[in-house]
């Protein structure tokens, strides 16, 4: 875990900061400065647990936690008890090639879960955008455990048969991955795409698994897609998905990932 952390004294000019309750500066601080937050930017940690580290109750700390959540300072995944400051490296850049061969034994401490997907992703993009040097350094590091050229080139490539032909099967995956917005993890997606199809399920289904997420994504622009090995082996999940109504007047419905729980497992009451 670093030792270090920069703060920029510019913090105090950001407009989602400043519109952020006492209470909510001092939680973001609290991320930004813990002593389990990783060179990465994200940590494991429970919103109970931290809440305990400061002698706060649980539901003080959750409210002052989504003010900065809701604004995209932080990402969380409640089941995994991953947190992730989005804009960490920005002002935490690598020093040399070491910090970013360093970082992978950081990504093996993380919980699995989508975000540590995207958070690859992320990690991945800020190295291209560094010197030649640190940008070996990722792929060394990496290169053995995430094939990133083979993910590239299936992503700009058609899938095709042994025969070089392109069956009805691959044709529909193609159709499906076209319109899927994020599309890491090609070749698990299809292993699981030809699975369901052996099995005798109807592309229909999947196709309006797939019609119902788009538009659950739409209804809410803050959520970030699955990754697309993800999502294809969990579709069914969105077969029959309904979109809540949301409450008329002031009061906002809380999502899925908005429902937090202390550590007894009781559900928090944000009221």
């Amino acid at each position: 875990m670093g030792r270090y952390r920069k703060v920029d004294p510019r913090i105090w000019n950001d407009g989602k900061f400043a519109i952020l309750s006492d209470n909510g500066k001092l939680v973001f601080f609290l991320l930004l400065t813990h002593p389990h937050m990783t060179a990465l930017g994200a940590m494991r940690g429970s919103l109970p647990g931290l809440a305990a580290e400061i002698n706060w109750q649980s539901e003080a700390f959750v409210k002052a936690f989504r003010e900065a959540s809701q604004k995209g300072m932080v990402r969380h995944d409640v089941r995994a008890n991953f947190l992730w400051l989005p804009n960490f490296l920005k002002y935490n850049r690598p020093e040399s090639p070491n910090v970013i061969k360093a970082w992978v034994n950081s990504y093996d401490l993380l919980p699995e879960c989508d975000l540590k997907d995207e958070l690859f992703q992320h990690l991945k993009a800020f190295a291209e955008g560094l010197p030649k040097a640190f940008t070996k350094a990722f792929l060394e590091a990496f290169g053995k455990n995430f094939p990133i050229q083979e993910q590239e080139q299936e992503q700009n490539e058609s899938i095709v048969d042994s025969q070089g032909e392109s069956d009805d099967t691959l044709l529909n995956f193609e159709s499906l991955w076209k319109n899927y917005p994020n599309k890491d993890g090609k070749k698990e997606a299809l292993k699981y795409f030809k699975a369901d199809i052996k099995q005798g399920v109807p592309v229909t289904d999947i196709k309006q698994a797939q019609d119902n997420y788009l538009a659950h994504l739409k209804a809410n622009p803050w959520k970030q897609p699955k990754t697309g090995k993800v999502w294809f082996n969990n579709w069914r999940d969105w077969l029959n998905w309904q979109e809540p109504e949301k409450p008329k007047g002031n009061v906002t419905s809380e999502s899925d990932e908005d429902v937090y729980y202390d550590a007894a497992g009781r559900r928090l009451s944000l009221k």
